[in-house]
């Protein structure tokens, strides 16, 4: 008699090792990319490196079929076709208004997470206010987490220079030295813009029981589809029975 779970199991594993080994060649093409990283206060802060310099296990993964694009800059896309007013008309209402100032620079997109707020509805103190304006992101962060609780991450972020392609959440969790989980979530495309934009992500429910509680380590990225870390953080999360220790 055929043994169906197994069928299923080894496909379900040949597929994971499918895009593991495309995204396995998706960082090497990024990886090979020369960027060129102004050194700027933000940057500095936020610890901002190309692919080149994280482990590789911590970086996203590439569906299959996805492909490194060549990309013209917003400046470039700015002064083609001038002479077409319906084409020019069309390309602001699909960009919208940009920060024109900062475009003509011609720098490499910059993304500044301004802040996180941890929304969690049953926290009697509020949500979470992570503001990397006020702090070194270089320092841990610690916050405590009620065991199985629903919460979202509401991100507060300015971009600049160039549009962002592909932005993304990463977030790697350890446990006793050991990695218990990694999540990653796509954020989208974003033009330099002067205000702050925002998104939430999708909610998360924290572990439970007697397994779920207790204290973990993480790793919080924002990286793009041009092979750079715009921003990367260590935090310390604890989950109790409650929302205090």
């Amino acid at each position: 008699m055929e043994d169906k779970s197994s069928h299923q199991a080894n496909d379900n594993g040949e597929a994971k090792n499918s895009i593991d080994e495309h995204s396995n060649q998706i960082i090497e093409q990024l990886k090979s990319n020369k960027v060129e990283l102004q050194q700027t206060a933000v940057r500095v802060r936020q610890k901002t490196c190309t692919f080149n310099e994280v482990k590789k296990d911590e970086l996203p993964s590439f569906a299959p079929g996805w492909k490194v694009q060549r990309r013209m800059t917003l400046h470039q896309m700015k002064n083609r076709d001038q002479q077409d007013p319906s084409l020019q008309k069309y390309k602001k209402d699909l960009i919208g208004e940009v920060d024109d100032e900062e475009v003509a620079q011609q720098k490499t997109t910059e993304v500044e997470i301004i802040k996180i707020e941890i929304v969690c509805k049953d926290r009697p103190e509020g949500n979470i206010i992570l503001d990397f304006t006020n702090q070194n992101v270089n320092e841990k962060e610690t916050f405590i987490i009620k065991e199985g609780s629903v919460y979202f991450m509401r991100v507060y972020f300015r971009v600049r220079y160039d549009i962002v392609f592909g932005l993304k959440f990463v977030n790697n969790v350890y446990r006793h030295f050991m990695k218990v989980d990694k999540y990653e979530e796509k954020m989208g495309c974003f033009p330099p813009k002067k205000e702050i934009q925002q998104i939430d992500l999708d909610p998360e429910e924290a572990p439970s029981g007697f397994l779920g509680r207790g204290s973990y380590k993480g790793k919080i990225m924002f990286v793009d589809n041009d092979g750079i870390v715009h921003m990367q953080f260590e935090y310390l999360l604890k989950i109790c029975k409650k929302w205090t220790d």
